[in-house]
């Protein structure tokens, strides 16, 4: 899809985008992030940080968001092929 291809061209401004102080930016990041379990390493360590934050509308975005990365990542791997 060629949408999937400009938001993962864009993935490491996103990564910034969880950052900010702004709750909408940071929901709209985590929602766009959950599409990609390929980098699940890097997003969901900063998915699961954004958990511990005010804004309440970001953090419930980001718990959503860090069960699909974390579930599609175990998915694309295999089972019984992940860490403990």
């Amino acid at each position: 899809m060629r949408s999937d291809d400009a938001v993962q061209a864009a993935l490491p401004h996103l990564l910034t985008l969880l950052g900010e102080d702004d709750a909408r930016t940071q929901t709209r990041a985590a929602h766009l992030l959950a599409r990609f379990p390929e980098v699940a390493e890097t997003t969901l360590p900063l998915l699961l940080a954004l958990t511990g934050h005010d804004p309440a509308p970001a953090t419930g975005t980001a718990l959503a968001a860090g069960g699909v990365v974390g579930t599609r990542a175990r998915i694309r791997r295999g089972p019984g092929t992940g860490r403990r």
